[in-house]
């Protein structure tokens, strides 16, 4: 028998080799630890008293099951230690929570679970350590029930063909592209080595919260990553501000490839400014939805030199005209459309600032190629007494939409699309005769002061035969539509294909038994005019029969437009659409309910 003097030699040393074991763990020298833990484990000493008064021997199995934790294939052997806790102290928890530990590292979560019943149903509720073991078992319970959910869903990835796959994911846009990335890691790196396309379109549009620096950063590198999906286009959040000038100068300047960009609206007060925009030779649109001034605007064109397409939908004029410079400055040579759009309530012009302005005589010098011209109220075409565009020899679209009175402008014999919308311009005899030989869409719409003769005076411009292809006079209130001999006449609108009358409330069944001259007419929006039934019908047999014959078909006309027109019965809608036309018809529902309120459906 072991001296008492013994005793405490053989305890020292099981200390001293509990302790060294301990420190290599912390060290992380888990061969060293596992040396010093067996060889205490293998002393007299941890012997001497078996069973349940033995705390030192259900401590050191307990670090060197840790210890084999640690270590690569050694799981079952941590398993064997725990078991051997259990069986020395059932109502202990630390051999419990080291069981079910174990059993989770080696992926067998029923079997935690069940270690952990096993425990609570054991260890006294009295016990402090108790808890441990109940959340324990909670949240590996939760884990189970995910799991079991999880194995009925089906990985799309897995299951489907990779042909199927690619033609949902080129597809897709930048943002759903993201939220895809965000299911699980691997379909974050499946996307992030298969469709590196990803980058290539950063939109952050959608964005709830203002992206910050690195979150670009991130982006960027890994376009850089890849090495095949340079970003190409960028479209800034809802968020900007004026300190976002910072981040859009450091896009422009690490996207070498960079070739749109896109700003939203922003925040109140948001402009921005010109000097971002330094070193962006590559840049091809620029599309600018906040407020940008006049004189930034000017300085982008000057410092965009391979500049395609510019689109201001915010333009403030409130600036000094010394420090407003104008196109004589400017060289864009590839410069194909522009759209200025004012910013409410400043397309007011000073007078004496008009001479920092310059001439319309200039701009084709500056943007030789310019192809696309649209403004939206537009506070210079007032000062002008004609706007000058026959200088664009390729200019094709010509858009304007302002309540000024300003003149009807010079165009090209290149223009083909020509819309002037709002405009009180033809009231005072404006019109100047200008060959339009090319024209094949005409938009007049909105215009209160249009008469028929203005009409007539436009279309007597156009070349014999007409190319006019579309018409529209929608809302065009002095228009009489009584007759259409001022309209016909000539030939002009022989070969009309689209004719919109929105609005004109003159336009009635009289009138539509003289439309059948418009023999190639496949479209009409007669929408909120006085047409019943009878006026549908005799669109339908009457209109488009030149392009029947044609197209080989019973009926000409393919769609009509009666919106909001409470003469046309449905009896006439559904014979116009068993005989193949489309017939879009909103009228009221008429409820037999008195006082019951007037509600409008499509039929």
């Amino acid at each position: 028998m072991a001296t008492p003097k013994t005793k405490k030699v053989q305890e020292n040393e099981l200390e001293d080799l509990q302790k060294a074991g301990v420190e290599a763990y912390r060290n992380k020298d888990y061969k060293a630890a596992l040396e010093h833990f067996t060889a205490a484990l293998s002393r007299p000493g941890s012997w001497a008293i078996r069973g349940l008064s033995n705390p030192k021997r259900y401590e050191l199995l307990n670090l060197r099951a840790a210890v084999y934790e640690k270590m690569d294939g050694k799981l079952e052997e941590a398993a064997k230690d725990a078991r051997k806790m259990i069986r020395l102290d059932e109502k202990s928890v630390s051999g419990y929570l080291r069981a079910g530990k174990v059993l989770g590292l080696m992926g067998k979560w029923e079997s935690a679970l069940g270690m952990y019943r096993y425990g609570l149903e054991r260890v006294p509720a009295e016990d402090k350590e108790r808890k441990i073991l109940v959340k324990m078992y909670e949240k590996v319970e939760r884990k189970v029930e995910k799991m079991k959910s999880d194995a009925k869903r089906t990985d799309p990835l897995i299951v489907l063909p990779l042909e199927l796959i690619d033609l949902v994911m080129l597809k897709m846009d930048f943002r759903s592209m993201v939220r895809c990335q965000r299911v699980c890691k691997t379909w974050r790196d499946f996307f992030r080595i298969h469709y590196y396309h990803t980058y290539r379109k950063l939109d952050f549009s959608h964005a709830v919260t203002a992206p910050k620096e690195k979150t670009f950063d991130k982006y960027i590198n890994l376009s850089h990553l890849s090495g095949r999906a340079p970003i190409e286009e960028i479209t800034f959040s809802r968020f900007f501000t004026k300190s976002s000038d910072a981040l859009v100068k450091k896009c422009i300047s690490e996207c070498t490839s960079l070739h749109t960009l896109r700003i939203p609206q922003g925040l109140p007060g948001a402009f921005v400014d010109a000097s971002c925009f330094g070193g962006a030779g590559s840049l091809q649109t620029i599309i600018l939805e906040c407020k940008v001034r006049f004189e930034d605007m000017v300085k982008i064109l000057q410092t965009c030199k391979h500049l395609q397409r510019l689109e201001c939908h915010k333009v403030d004029t409130s600036c000094p005209s010394s420090a407003t410079p104008w196109w004589h400055e400017i060289e864009c040579p590839n410069l194909e459309a522009i759209d200025l759009r004012w910013a409410e309530g400043e397309n007011m012009i000073r007078m004496g600032d008009m001479q920092a302005f310059g001439s319309t005589s200039d701009l084709p010098r500056a943007m030789p190629n310019l192809r696309s011209i649209a403004t939206v109220d537009c506070g210079l075409m007032r000062f002008f007494y004609h706007w000058n565009f026959t200088g664009f020899q390729h200019l094709e679209q010509f858009r304007n939409q302002s309540g000024w009175d300003v003149h009807f402008p010079y165009l090209p014999p290149s223009t083909t699309i020509l819309s002037l919308r709002g405009n009180q311009l033809i009231s005072r005899g404006t019109i100047e005769a200008f060959p339009l030989p090319n024209l094949h869409t005409l938009s007049l719409c909105e215009n209160s002061y249009m008469s028929n003769y203005c009409i007539s005076t436009i279309l007597s411009h156009l070349s014999s035969p007409s190319p006019l292809r579309i018409l529209n006079l929608s809302q065009c209130a002095g228009i009489d539509a009584t007759e259409l001999l001022w309209l016909l006449a000539e030939g002009h609108c022989d070969f009309l294909e689209e004719l919109h009358l929105v609005g004109v409330t003159s336009f009635g069944d009289q009138v539509t038994r003289e439309m059948g001259c418009l023999g190639w007419l496949k479209g009409i929006d007669i929408s909120q005019t006085r047409v019943t039934g009878a006026g549908l019908m005799n669109i339908v047999n009457g209109v488009g029969r030149k392009r029947a014959e044609k197209m080989g078909r019973e009926k000409g006309v393919e769609w009509v437009k009666i919106v909001m027109c409470d003469g046309v019965g449905l009896d006439a809608i559904e014979l116009a659409r068993k005989m193949g036309v489309v017939v879009t018809y909103l009228a009221p529902k008429k409820s037999a309910l008195k006082g019951s309120k007037v509600r409008y459906g499509e039929y």
